[in-house]
């Protein structure tokens, strides 16, 4: 009897932990921190930090984002790089993406490129238009120079390659991407 009764038991047990693993890595701010060295990068460079955030999705973290915008802040980052899906399509929610936004702006420079919820949400060229009057910088097919002291490098990103399929605008001029790349 208690043989099988330790079956059921233990999977529940498993199922109750993958449910809240999953609770906690979607509800969880990771911080993963690495240096990259390149003989490339001008010296004035060293140190610059990037905060890289990807894949938000609307997420709420405490009022007015402040948790979140508590650890990039303690970051102390140069920029701030957001690498697509700051809105999900499903629970569309563009108040809260700008809200992280307008208040990660206050920190450090924001660089923008769309992941593929923008464009599945098919109001882009509106969520596009609110970024930059938020005062992020949107990088679709685009290249910003940062400078530091007498230096400077280039960011550049690339829309995501659902424009291509997904019914939007086509934004990639391959031509002058590469051309832009060969500069480098």
């Amino acid at each position: 009897m208690i043989r099988l009764l330790r079956t059921p038991l233990l999977s529940i047990i498993l199922l109750f932990g993958a449910v809240c693993f999953c609770i906690w890595q979607n509800n969880s701010i990771v911080i993963t921190r690495f240096n990259h060295f390149d003989r490339k990068i001008p010296g004035e460079f060293n140190n610059f930090t990037i905060v890289q955030i990807s894949d938000l999705h609307n997420k709420k973290f405490g009022p007015q984002q402040k948790n979140i915008i508590e650890k990039i802040k303690s970051i102390s980052p140069d920029i701030i790089v957001v690498t697509g899906d700051l809105i999900d399509r499903r629970k569309y929610d563009l108040e809260t993406a700008l809200t992280f936004i307008e208040k990660a702006v206050e920190i450090a420079p924001v660089y923008y490129v769309s992941g593929n919820h923008e464009i599945w949400s098919g109001k882009y060229d509106l969520i596009r238009s609110k970024l930059v009057d938020a005062k992020a910088t949107v990088l679709d097919d685009e290249m910003a120079t940062l400078s530091k002291g007498s230096s400077s490098i280039q960011v550049l990103g690339l829309s995501h390659p659902g424009f291509l399929v997904s019914g939007g605008k086509k934004r990639t001029d391959t031509r002058k991407m590469k051309a832009q790349l060969q500069k480098w």
